[in-house]
């Protein structure tokens, strides 16, 4: 009678345990984005991007872009950019169920990786290559950066025959410089948090300056301006090669 009780006690546990697992919130690694609508954009908007509290993430973007954001690399480090992968835009809106107010950056990455690979049909993979880059490091004289506050200055006007980048963060302003000089910037100063970054450079009036005009002025800019330094050098970076991708089915 007593082995009888105790074996309808060790059921009763199991039973209460399986019941108590199925009603458990889904752990980070099964979330996904359980709802997606993904249509073509034809309008020549520009760029939208908002990971919203609960799980939501809406965007209008390219390919190539979402790409570099699902796998935390610059655009310069996506190989295999063609036609419509570089040009053509989507709009994207995408709920996962159960997911936290805020989402983890390493988890809403491979929510996205999960959701090219079923929507865009992407395969990839990683391979390494040397290649051209600045590294952005502390000049020796340290930074000038200023640490945003709810004093943060206001910014300045702009002066005639001047440009400006304006970045909240060191990670903000490598890819800003990526983008402008046509070569990719590895952030090596080890600074992190919210910065008021302004910088301005010159460009001739009336001219239209190519990338190679530019990235003088700007080497100059952010050593006089922000107390780093764009250092040139050859190093072997992590590329990701696109091997496959599909437009997706409008729904």
């Amino acid at each position: 009678m007593m082995a009888a009780r105790s074996a309808s006690s060790r059921l009763a546990r199991v039973l209460a345990i399986a019941m108590t697992l199925s009603a458990a919130p889904p752990q980070a690694a099964d979330l996904k984005f359980d709802l997606a609508s993904i249509k073509p954009n034809p309008n020549p908007s520009g760029p939208r991007w908002r990971i919203l509290p609960g799980g939501r993430f809406e965007a209008t973007s390219t390919l190539e872009t979402l790409i570099s954001h699902a796998f935390g690399v610059d655009r310069l480090q996506v190989s295999g950019v063609r036609g419509w992968i570089g040009s053509e835009r989507f709009d994207i809106d995408a709920k996962a169920e159960g997911a936290p107010q805020k989402l983890p950056e390493e988890q809403f990455q491979q929510m996205l990786k999960a959701l090219l690979a079923e929507r865009f049909a992407l395969k990839t993979h990683k391979e390494s290559r040397e290649m051209s880059v600045y590294a952005l490091v502390v000049g020796p004289k340290g930074t000038k950066l200023t640490p945003r506050s709810a004093e943060s200055r206001p910014i300045p006007p702009l002066a005639s025959g001047k440009r400006r980048l304006i970045a909240v963060s060191v990670s903000a302003l490598t890819r800003a410089l990526s983008s402008m000089s046509g070569r990719l910037v590895l952030d090596e100063t080890n600074l992190t948090g919210d910065y008021d970054i302004v910088l301005d450079y010159w460009v001739e009036a009336g001219s239209v300056a190519s990338e190679p005009d530019i990235a003088p002025a700007i080497m100059d800019a952010v050593q006089e301006s922000l107390g780093l330094r764009l250092a040139p050098r050859k190093q072997l970076v992590d590329i990701i090669v696109i091997d496959h991708a599909e437009r997706p089915v409008a729904n």
